[in-house]
């Protein structure tokens, strides 16, 4: 090859390479973003996590709890604790004039060493009997962790909560009567998740199946599930209370991903009300339309006066 033909090969790389340009593109996006929240999106992975009702609580982190609670918050606070391999969450939101406030979590999230848990505050209706004094709402979660995290709260606090059947529009009011008693489920924390119907079964209308398993657990306590004819039922069951007026509230169900995550609280009778003086064993049972079985989680939120009964 003679140095003239060198030359010209020369020339026709430099001039492709200033048609081109000499950059590279650091994202398709059209509003030019760089595509750096997509990556970190990319690594965030959802923690399975339980709540723990105030009796299971073991003592350091009781007595976390205690602390917490002695400083009423003026915001959302969180605290965590170690305990042989799980890390416990308290976590309070800021003190309110009167009883009836809940905390609800609904997702946790880790990316690397950071852990992020989205919570939302749960007012009482506005109709609602609650009692007339300070209280900080508080819950505990526990999930498992290999190494010291850092953990940031995300909670949304509420002023009010609109009853049930005032938030529905009409678009979500049942059109049939096979869906008469079925509920529509919002994602007010997660919007990009997809609600799901579901309806509300009574145990003596159960399928032979679903009964038996509702029964069985009935008088230990616990959540199950069982997949019969096109439907998944969702048991959930507190155990013994020493009296009446304990019952399982199904908020919200929702499907995330190939999971069905539904949330659930256990509602107390009110101080002094009055209830009979029996045993009982509360329990609740939902099911939504679905051809395969699906993977359920449920996350129940104990009352902080359980009521079990005394052995």
């Amino acid at each position: 090859m003679t140095l003239r033909q060198v030359k010209w090969i020369m020339m026709g790389i430099l001039f492709v390479w200033s048609i081109t340009g000499c950059g590279t593109p650091m994202s398709d996006d059209s509003n030019g973003g760089t595509g750096a929240d997509d990556a970190e999106r990319e690594n965030v992975s959802v923690i399975a996590f339980k709540n723990e009702p105030e009796e299971k609580l073991p003592a350091s982190v009781q007595a976390k709890k205690e602390e917490l609670l002695q400083q009423s918050p003026q915001q959302p606070e969180h605290v965590a604790v170690e305990h042989q391999g799980t890390l416990y969450a308290i976590i309070a939101s800021s003190q309110k004039p009167t009883g009836g406030y809940t905390i609800r979590v609904n997702q946790v999230e880790q990316n690397g060493d950071k852990v992020t848990i989205h919570a939302e505050e749960i007012a009482p209706p506005e109709d609602g009997m609650v009692i007339q004094v300070l209280t900080t709402p508080v819950a505990v979660i526990s999930f498992q962790a290999e190494k010291e995290m850092d953990i940031e709260l995300k909670m949304e606090e509420e002023n009010a909560k609109e009853s049930p059947d005032a938030s529905r529009s009409e678009k979500d009011q049942p059109t049939n009567a096979e869906d008469s008693q079925a509920t529509p489920t919002s994602n007010r924390e997660h919007p990009e998740n997809a609600a799901v119907t579901v309806q509300t079964e009574t145990v003596e209308k159960l399928p032979v199946q679903v009964k038996e398993k509702a029964e069985s657990l009935r008088t230990r306590g616990g959540e199950t599930t069982v997949h019969h004819d096109g439907r998944q039922f969702v048991i959930i069951a507190l155990g013994e209370r020493r009296t009446g007026g304990y019952q399982v509230e199904v908020e919200d169900v929702e499907e995330r991903g190939n999971e069905v995550h539904v949330y659930a609280r256990e509602i107390a009778p009110e101080t002094g009300a009055m209830v009979i003086q029996a045993i009982t064993y509360p329990l609740a049972v939902v099911s939504f339309k679905t051809k395969e079985e699906q993977a359920v989680n449920v996350h129940l939120q104990q009352s902080d006066s359980t009521g079990k009964a005394e052995v």
